[in-house]
């Protein structure tokens, strides 16, 4: 049968000698490998340095690498597609790893959310307020009492916040339908809203300014 029946194993250098071509001239290295099939008993060769030796990465005493082997004759070959033996395929190997990392890098982000600013972060925690006039505002988070002091303020529903929106900002913002701010109203608590508001962003610090001298004029 003509040919070899070659199939892949791994081999391990065991020694490695200089050749010698006559008597002072060098041909290569010779390589004492123990070949391991993937579908057979070891054994062991003696190869040279191949014709590829241009693109050949020696191997080192110990070290593992791919081999092709022909059981039945005992016959055994470096295998050029190993990046380990074969600067060729390392270098293809290491373009195409850089390939992949570029395109990996050039994929866009998914688009984060933009958060809500303004009035419309107050009542993102739940359902949208009613376009209906008639339709009651959806709670979002009631209070139980009117915050004093700028650390108590707490998200409360539409129905609630309207008459201090509408009081703070002119009467711009109100929500359609809401009842009106009670007349005069309890300073404390306003001043409390409106840092509130402050804090969250809901107001400018120009508009902060404005409001809160207009709040301590009605005094």
């Amino acid at each position: 049968m003509l040919g070899h029946e070659w199939q892949p194993a791994e081999g391990t250098c065991l020694e490695i000698r200089q050749a010698w071509n006559g008597g002072t001239t060098t041909s290569g290295m010779r390589f004492l490998v123990e070949v391991r099939p993937a579908d057979g008993e070891p054994f062991t060769v003696e190869l040279r340095t191949p014709d590829f030796a241009g693109q050949f990465k020696t191997p080192q005493k110990g070290q593992v690498f791919a081999m092709k082997a022909d059981v039945k004759r005992q016959k055994a070959r470096f295998d050029t597609d190993d990046p380990a033996l074969s600067w060729k395929t390392d270098h293809r190997q290491q373009k195409a790893e850089f390939d992949e990392a570029l395109a990996s890098s050039a994929s866009p982000p998914s688009a984060a959310a933009a958060p809500a600013d303004g009035l419309e972060a107050m009542f993102s925690a739940s359902a949208p307020i009613p376009s209906d006039p008639g339709t009651p505002a959806p709670e979002v988070l009631a209070t139980t009492s009117l915050p004093t002091t700028a650390s108590e303020v707490h998200m409360m529903s539409a129905a609630d916040a309207a008459p201090f929106l509408s009081s703070l900002l002119g009467g711009q913002g109100a929500v359609v339908g809401a009842p009106a701010a009670p007349g005069g109203g309890d300073v404390a608590a306003r001043l409390a809203v409106l840092d509130g508001l402050h804090a969250q962003g809901a107001v400018t610090d120009e508009e902060y300014q404005a409001k809160r001298q207009s709040i301590l004029d009605a005094l």
